[in-house]
């Protein structure tokens, strides 16, 4: 039976690069989240109460929606 050897841990800059990569690539989304949930809000804003009336929507629940619509990714 052959002798394996487990692997090195990472070197302490290998980390600390990935982390911050991950925290840059996680603002990212976050950003991208936000303006999908702004431009959804505005959209939903533009429609009249009668057409939001029409989709099951008052003007109250439209920032509720457009946040969840853009967060649950």
């Amino acid at each position: 039976m052959a002798h394996f050897e487990p692997t090195r841990p990472a070197p302490f800059g290998a980390i600390t690069i990935y982390s911050a990569i991950s925290r840059v690539s996680h603002l990212n989304e976050s950003v991208k989240a936000w303006k999908l949930s702004r431009r959804t809000s505005r959209e939903l804003n533009r429609l009249t109460s009668a057409q939001l009336e029409d989709i099951g929507l008052t003007r109250a629940g439209i920032e509720y929606i457009a946040a969840r619509q853009a967060f649950r990714r």
